[in-house]
């Protein structure tokens, strides 16, 4: 997809699994089991659909996939594509990448820590200090080995311009540090706010959100704002790696591809 400046491209690091209950939280499983059938273990596929984004002198990518050394057996990992050989497919190798980030570092978005050698990372302030100082609720879910090369990470704090033409915008609600990437006020890549098709709806939280009254408001925000502006809406987790537009209908949105 090209907008202006910026030319983006969806990635992959392959599938994995995650138990369906804890996916949809206070969602009945009668329910969520129709829209994603879960297997023997409850459990649920999961994509992993980054984005790269390519500006006039610089490579961004966004997300780094799950990475290695995670429990294979309990997350079904299933490494049919990688983040490496979906960036080759499109001209680009992991030593050209000039920045990274992730909307938070989970063991399924921040993958491999330092996987790009030569990208600087922007890393939210709130989130570095949840890396670094898990709670007892998360302490599974960081792994040090995920963390970007500290001196190459620049820490950042709040709503800032990253990179021309590449906002990010700090929401807290999984995460204390949470964010997610504005692209030219054209698209957004939702992160773990908005993670699969089957969470449009404001009130569907995740087991895994640490603030789920955070994530309602600012989830229910910026879809008004997407479905005015008629952004392209990049979702992380969601099996199909197409973007689609958020559209109202009456009180309700919907998500079209």
């Amino acid at each position: 997809m090209k907008l202006d400046n910026l030319e983006i491209d969806v990635l992959s690091d392959g599938e994995f699994r995650l138990d369906g209950g804890a996916m949809f939280g206070m969602v009945p499983r009668e329910r969520w089991q129709k829209w994603l059938s879960p297997d023997g273990r409850n459990r649920i596929r999961m994509g992993t659909h980054a984005i790269c984004v390519r500006g006039p002198d610089f490579v961004l990518v966004v997300e780094q996939g799950i990475g290695k050394g995670v429990d294979e057996d309990l997350f079904a990992v299933s490494r049919e594509t990688s983040l490496e050989s979906s960036l080759r497919a499109i001209g680009v190798e992991p030593e050209d990448v000039t920045h990274a980030t992730c909307t938070h570092w989970h063991f399924d978005h921040a993958g491999g820590g330092g996987r790009f050698p030569n990208a600087a990372y922007f890393v939210q302030k709130r989130e570095w200090k949840a890396m670094t100082r898990p709670s007892v609720l998360h302490n599974r879910s960081y792994r040090r080995e995920d963390r970007p090369p500290q001196e190459r990470t620049q820490i950042i704090d709040g709503d800032v311009e990253i990179l021309p033409g590449v906002a990010v915008r700090l929401t807290g609600g999984h995460t204390p540090g949470h964010q997610v990437v504005v692209l030219e006020d054209r698209a957004l890549f939702w992160g773990d706010l908005f993670p699969t098709q089957y969470h449009l709806s404001p009130p569907r939280t995740m087991a895994y959100d640490l603030f789920p009254s955070d994530v309602v408001e600012r989830k229910l925000a910026l879809l008004a704002e997407s479905a005015e502006k008629d952004w392209l809406n990049y979702l992380y987790h969601d099996l199909d790696p197409m973007p689609g537009h958020i559209e109202r209908d009456g009180k309700r949105f919907r998500f079209e591809r």
